[in-house]
């Protein structure tokens, strides 16, 4: 879908943009050269409006000269202003309006002639005492009220200060959250590109990765630990779910709330009666999906804040997945439920776990076009604290990782598939261990780097394992499991691993953005810092 904009809306937002900066002569050019007028007030319109809603005609009529305003509304204030002085008595001043007044004598006059005879005689009769005031419908603030809303809206261009440089700012913020560009560079606004110095600064290959750097701070002012939180994935949102069931939304480079959702303005926040235990959106972002301690799973839609559908569980929701307009929730008695959005019901249970079901994703690996292989090779995979993998789709199928070391009692935190090819990764909480899955030949190895027990951990897509352990470091660790070095060479591992302090205690989350340079890790005392390469 394309989005269609006037070269003269353009043209407009140029001029106020050397108007406010002083430059008349560029300006004045500008209007002729073009023929578009910049039809805006002297002043604020707050203070146009204040003019015209309280009375005061020798300021408003000042404030709209030279103005390009059209012959309905000019007949109609001056009508309104003219009955107003003929109503406070000032006959003297109402009859100079009807013969002087440009938009009374030359327009009503000669356009309407019946209107302007029926104002004259509504003035003389006034005058005389033929008609008595209270006698005339007429209600001086209602009228004022519609005349400045037809002002403002039809009128005069009520352009908010700055409004070119906020609109470029706009976009390059879009662009920063779809990975185009990267904070903390000189940016070329009129090449459309980082800008590089004489010394011939090349641009960050994808599979290269620095140390590193915190970018933006919020503090959560309850101060307490935050149960979960993630990016949406049109990457322009970070959301998080607190301990009392707010669910916040944040423009994470200013560290702010974001006050263009409404509903967040009106501090009517979507919300739970109890902990937040998981979130996930949908691939468009358009809607979000919590789940609560207390068993209840909510669809909301994001922009309005509202509930589209509510589903109560059995037991604790632990891990959601959207897929496919379906939603797949993993619980806390090992069941995974698929729910329908449409029906508001169960669909379907997946039994098999004994324990909390902590991920589900969906692997679409295909080996060939043959039918039968696309659809087995299009797998549903959970991981549990049971300590195992299951995988979904013709028939239940479980890896027991309990080979190459790997201790199955340990939970496991999460499985990552790596695009492109048969490995995957396991990475269980509360170990110094990760473990690589190599489907085609169903086997596991692990991997036992000296760090202390891994915390958190997750992968992006420039193929990097980012690990935060309980002593307050992130190690980055390039991911190439293809290659027999990176499985069983300590000393590989070792030299390549990047190494960055992230100078925060008691790490609960961590959580990448869709422009994997970019992670957002939070800790329990309600701290969420985000750190990016650049």
């Amino acid at each position: 879908m394309s989005i269609q904009i006037a070269a003269s809306d353009v043209i407009k937002l140029i001029l106020q943009f050397l108007k406010e900066n002083g430059l008349v002569e560029s300006f004045q050019a500008l209007e002729n050269e073009t023929g578009v007028t910049y039809n805006a007030p002297k002043v604020p319109t707050t203070q146009l409006v204040s003019a015209l809603t309280n009375g005061n005609w020798k300021d408003l009529l000042s404030h709209l000269s030279g103005l390009e305003l059209s012959p309905s509304f000019l007949m109609d204030l001056f009508e309104h202003i003219t009955l107003e002085l003929a109503l406070d008595g000032d006959y003297r001043s109402a009859k100079l309006m009807m013969e002087k007044s440009f938009p009374l004598k030359n327009v009503m006059q000669r356009n309407d002639p019946d209107r302007y005879i029926r104002l004259e005689r509504t003035i003389d009769s006034l005058e005389s005492g033929a008609i008595d005031k209270d006698s005339l419908p007429f209600h001086t603030l209602e009228r004022r009220q519609q005349l400045s809303r037809c002002l403002l809206e039809e009128q005069v261009l009520n352009i908010p200060s700055g409004q070119l440089l906020a609109l470029i700012g706009q976009a390059m913020k879009y662009q920063y959250t779809q990975g185009l560009i990267s904070p903390g560079i000189e940016f070329d606004l009129f090449r459309g590109q980082p800008q590089t110095t004489s010394y011939g600064m090349k641009k960050k290959d994808e599979k290269e990765i620095g140390r590193f750097d915190c970018i933006q701070r919020i503090q959560m002012e309850s101060g307490t630990n935050i149960p979960c939180a993630m990016f949406s994935k049109d990457g322009q949102s970070f959301v998080t779910g607190s301990l009392d069931g707010f669910i916040e939304v944040w423009d994470f480079l200013s560290g702010k709330l974001r006050l263009d959702l409404s509903y967040q303005v009106n501090e009517e926040f979507m919300m739970h009666e109890t902990s937040i235990s998981c979130l996930e959106f949908s691939e468009n972002s358009q809607l979000l999906i919590s789940g609560s301690i207390d068993g209840q799973v909510v669809v909301w839609n994001f922009q309005q804040g509202t509930i589209i559908r509510r589903f109560t569980l059995p037991c604790q929701p632990c891990c959601l997945c959207f897929k496919d307009s379906q939603l797949w929730v993993g619980c806390s008695d090992g069941v995974i439920r698929l729910l329908g959005l449409k029906s508001g019901r169960i669909l379907k249970e997946y039994m098999g776990h004994t324990s909390f079901v902590n991920h589900i994703l969906f692997w679409d690996h295909k080996q060939n076009n043959n039918v039968h292989n696309n659809q087995k090779n299009c797998l549903m995979m959970s991981a549990s604290s049971d300590g195992t993998i299951r995988l979904w789709q013709w028939d239940e199928k479980v890896i027991d990782a309990s080979r190459g070391g790997w201790n199955p009692s340990w939970s496991i935190q999460m499985l990552v598939p790596c695009q492109g090819d048969s490995y995957g990764l396991i990475v269980p909480c509360a170990s110094n261990r990760i473990a690589i899955w190599n489907r085609e030949e169903e086997k596991v190895c692990t991997i036992s780097p000296e760090w202390d027990s891994c915390v958190v951990a997750a992968v992006n897509s420039f193929h990097f394992i980012h690990v935060i352990t309980e002593n307050g470091y992130l190690y980055s660790i390039p991911w190439k499991p293809e290659e027999e070095k990176w499985k069983d060479n300590y000393r590989f591992w070792k030299e390549s691993t990047i190494e960055t302090n992230i100078e925060m205690k008691e790490i609960t989350g961590m959580t990448i953005h869709p422009n994997p340079s970019l992670l957002a890790i939070w800790n329990r005392q309600g701290k969420i810092h985000f750190y990016s390469t650049y």
